[in-house]
């Protein structure tokens, strides 16, 4: 049986507060309780690519194109790692295929 890629969608924007100052972002994630401050390319990846189920490397892909940018040998690592703090922190949610 052939392995599925994980998908992660952002939880409801419902959920956010957002503010922003400067080049940084600050998310008040009502749930939780919790304040975040993000950079641009983190508020990007919840606010625009993940409103949609994504695959890690789609919402890599996806995030270097909205950026105008191209990506490292670093950026897809760089890219789980926050999917997996976001995942932990109740911001993203892994979804079924």
């Amino acid at each position: 049986m052939p392995s599925v890629a994980p998908r992660w969608q952002a939880v409801p924007q419902s959920e956010f507060l957002w503010a922003h100052w400067g080049a940084d972002y600050v998310l008040f994630h009502r749930p939780s309780g919790l304040t975040h401050f993000l950079n641009p390319s983190a508020a990007l990846l919840l606010r625009e690519v993940l409103v949609e189920p994504r695959t890690l490397e789609s919402a890599a892909h996806t995030l270097a194109a909205a950026e105008g940018a191209e990506p490292g040998p670093d950026f897809l690592p760089e890219i789980a790692e926050l999917l997996r703090r976001f995942e932990t922190l109740g911001l993203v949610e892994r979804v079924s295929a």
